[in-house]
């Protein structure tokens, strides 16, 4: 809690979060370069699922 509140800098990670309003598009050059991860929309698919909408 006595941190000066600033960026720094992360190691080994490429994960990023940000929001916007604004719409977002990949690049040609991003959607076919050879690093893309392919099956990246199936990361979620093995979580197990603890939302019951009925509860409350």
């Amino acid at each position: 809690s006595n941190v000066e509140l600033k960026p720094h800098k992360l190691e080994g990670t490429l994960a990023f979060m940000f929001e916007t309003r604004f719409p977002q598009k990949v690049t040609a050059f991003a959607a076919e370069t050879e690093s893309l991860q392919k099956d990246y929309a199936s990361y979620g698919q093995k979580l197990k699922k603890h939302f019951n909408p009925n509860q409350r």
